[in-house]
């Protein structure tokens, strides 16, 4: 919530990204479910989200408490942060998350799917808080 409230420039996470060589970028002015198909259609890649991945804020899990909301959703489709979203090679996405390892967390289990004009939400169980 603070990030929204209190937005960061991720320039030098940028520059970072861009150094090690991001093909695409862009900041999550719209949320991640929004900005991911941008993004690929505008790249002419594929790309997904795999839920059990997205951190979701202890401040949403208070909210759905109290609102009828879903927190991964707000997690999803929130934005105003400045966070960002970028493509990379596959050969470069380890070193590019050692450059900025403290302030962007990369998660990457598997290869992404053949490019394509869509973007896929991955739906999975989540298996904790």
């Amino acid at each position: 919530m603070a990030a929204h409230v209190h937005p960061q420039a991720r320039v030098g996470e940028g520059q970072a990204l861009a150094q090690s060589g991001a093909t695409a970028m862009m900041d999550l002015s719209d949320g991640v479910s929004i900005d991911l198909a941008r993004l690929c259609r505008a790249s002419g890649v594929g790309g997904a989200v795999v839920l059990s991945h997205v951190p979701v804020a202890g401040a949403l899990r208070e909210l759905e408490r109290v609102l009828p909301v879903e927190p991964l959703q707000l997690a999803l489709e929130g934005g105003e942060d400045f966070e960002l979203l970028a493509t990379l090679p596959a050969e470069v996405v380890k070193e590019a998350a050692a450059e900025i390892e403290a302030a962007v967390r990369f998660a990457r289990e598997s290869p992404l799917p053949e490019p394509s004009l869509a973007a896929t939400l991955v739906y999975a169980e989540a298996t904790g808080p």
